[in-house]
């Protein structure tokens, strides 16, 4: 079985950051997804982020990459 882990929204997303600008939510998300892979990674785990881009990949293309693996297990980051 392979771990689909997706980081969410990309680099210019629109209004997905602190009221200030200067926290971005892909920045944190993105490291969180990375660690999960690596984690699991370490620990025998098949695992992969379906989102290696910088930039903002529509939830459609999204649900794509995750249906062209089949039946697998699907994670989602998105902060609140």
């Amino acid at each position: 079985m392979k771990i689909l882990i997706d980081n969410g929204h990309g680099k210019e997303t629109p209004g997905k950051c602190s009221p200030d600008g200067r926290l971005k939510e892909y920045a944190y998300t993105r490291e969180i997804a990375d660690r999960l892979v690596t984690g699991l990674q370490n620990e025998g785990i098949d695992a992969m982020r379906i989102v290696p881009e910088e930039n903002d990949v529509a939830l459609s293309e999204r649900v794509k990459r995750i249906n062209a693996f089949g039946k697998e297990c699907y994670i989602g980051i998105n902060l609140l």
